[in-house]
């Protein structure tokens, strides 16, 4: 068994037992795990420092260029291979080996822009699109001897002969932090459970996109309280988390004492804020987790009079927490119903999402990426129940997905990548393939990309089915749906509680169960594998 087991080190809040320094904290920064998974965040982060640090063009492997994130040659694919954190520099040439090809319409933050053609050998980082039209992107490159590494708007014409890529191990097109589910440096899905006697059960994959599980205990029972779902994220060094609550009213927290690797350490936070005021609240629903735009783990949940705590680490990988109560422009708490859902904007301000008392969606984001005050506002939405679920389309846009009092699917998107503006629809749920069957919607959804970047979303029906829709094409109506039938029996998969959802290291979607789990048979497609979690 290659569970990890734990190491228990109980800490209350502002301790810093077992927690490195600012100098350390920042010294394991550097040492995240190369040629392992990377979220979009950390591309732009690495790729941000050539920039910063006016890195010449050289194609002189003896001269490389060296600095927090690394030693890599200082031309286009170094650029590239240092973004994505690989061991090694690789070339415009080797480089695909890494990577695959997707459509412009696909283009994310972090994909790469290849051309090997005409006389031209180049690689450039894709940041974003510099017009509404989607017709001239931002990039980021080393480009050429006498230039510095900057980013550039492209012609279109130009950005047309090149071919749009993505790397293999990309993590963060999938369901929004806060989910139960997530990925270890080394690829591995993994799932946090709290059991029926209060421990912290974790699945994981016996390896990369592996088809079987091992299960085993990393929080002993009592811990935790029971059947509340956990949140998990990893945090600036690649370390796993699990955030859940404690049966005494506070928050408790693991971790890996290194990337991909145990033993499991623990610690207690006590809810009490000392940011604008001393209070000490009562957690309760579940936690939603996120790591911010600077490095910094950050928690959200519901107290118990309805307001938002909202914690983060005093520096990037320290066990000292700080803690507020989110308020409003006016100063004013804000009030839920629902708990928490949480997203990084397309400019790296977190974004929280809930359901309030009367049915509709409270929205607020952090002023500037990493640091508030709060913007807050009310969305148009009306008539939600459960839970939203919320992430990013492949323009940019914050998006939502809740379950209406009516049985059907409402569907939100920013009017524009960060507005504060949003356009809403009402899904059908109707299936359009594999026969035409109008459900009732039961449980919260999930979302996320596909391999293709089509949204997806994954909901439970009244007779406990589960509901798959995808846009047509990426970021464009109409919808389509199915329900999820198992490629061995044809019959539909069986969910008596809400689905969870990521995407594993080959670019398939998983959706995980109670006891089961279903996989795609091929990135972007189906049909669907239904397995037992433990084999």
């Amino acid at each position: 068994m290659r569970i990890r087991l734990l190491a228990a080190a109980v800490l209350m809040f502002g301790a810093t037992l077992l927690a490195p320094s600012t100098a350390q904290a920042r010294d394991l920064q550097i040492e995240s795990v190369a040629n392992g998974p990377i979220s979009r965040q950390e591309m732009l982060l690495r790729s941000a420092s050539w920039i910063r640090d006016k890195v010449p063009y050289s194609q002189d492997n003896n001269s490389p260029h060296v600095n927090e994130f690394g030693s890599y040659r200082r031309d286009c694919s170094g650029f590239l291979s240092m973004a994505w954190h690989l061991s090694s520099s690789l070339s415009t040439s080797t480089l695909p080996s890494v990577m695959r090809q997707i459509t412009y319409d696909d283009l994310q933050p972090g994909d790469a822009l290849l051309r090997r053609s005409g006389g031209v050998n180049h690689v450039g980082l894709f940041v974003g699109w510099y017009d509404t039209a989607r017709t001239r992107p931002k990039v980021r490159e080393e480009y050429d001897f006498g230039h510095i590494a900057e980013e550039r708007v492209w012609t279109n014409s130009y950005f047309k002969t090149f071919t749009p890529y993505r790397y293999n191990k990309v993590v963060g097109a999938t369901t929004s932090p806060g989910s139960s589910i997530g990925q270890d440096v080394t690829g591995r899905l993994m799932r946090f459970e709290a059991t029926a006697d209060g421990a912290v059960q974790l699945s994981e994959q016996t390896g990369p996109a592996a088809t079987t599980w091992e299960t085993g205990t990393i929080d002993p029972p009592g811990g935790v309280v029971p059947g509340v779902p956990i949140a998990t994220a990893a945090d600036s060094i690649g370390r796993a988390y699990y955030f859940a609550r404690t049966p005494d009213n506070k928050l408790r927290t693991g971790w890996e004492s290194s990337p991909g690797a145990g033993p499991w350490l623990s610690a207690t936070i006590s809810p009490t804020t000392d940011i604008d005021g001393v209070e000490t609240v009562q957690p309760v629903g579940r936690v939603a987790e996120a790591i911010d735009a600077r490095g910094k783990l950050t928690y959200f949940v519901r107290t118990s009079d309805g307001r938002l705590l909202h914690g983060w680490q005093d520096q990037p990988g320290s066990a000292a927490w700080h803690a507020t109560i989110i308020r409003d422009g006016a100063g004013i708490a804000v009030q839920l119903d629902g708990d928490p859902v949480v997203s990084q904007d397309v400019h790296g301000r977190i974004a929280f999402l809930a359901r309030t008392s009367d049915g509709k969606l409270r929205y607020g984001r952090q002023a500037a990426p990493g640091t508030g005050p709060w913007v807050v506002s009310t969305l148009a939405a009306t008539g939600i129940v459960g839970n939203p679920s919320v992430g990013l389309d492949v323009s940019g846009k914050l998006v939502y997905f809740a379950r209406g009092t009516d049985g059907k699917l409402q569907h939100g998107w920013q009017s524009t990548p960060g507005a504060d503006t949003w356009q809403s629809t009402v899904i059908a749920p109707t299936t359009d393939t594999d026969g035409v069957e109008t459900v009732q919607l039961a449980g919260d959804p999930v979302i996320s990309l596909d391999n293709s970047g089509k949204l997806t979303y994954f909901v439970r029906t009244t007779d406990s089915r589960i509901l798959h829709g995808w846009q047509n094409v990426p970021g464009s109506d109409p919808w389509h749906a199915t329900i999820i039938r198992d490629a061995t029996t044809n019959e539909a998969a069986p969910a008596a509680v809400d689905p969870v959802l990521y995407t594993d290291s080959a670019g398939k979607l998983v959706v995980l169960l109670q006891d089961t789990w279903l996989y795609q048979n091929a990135p972007g497609t189906g049909p669907w594998h239904l397995r037992a979690i433990s084999g």
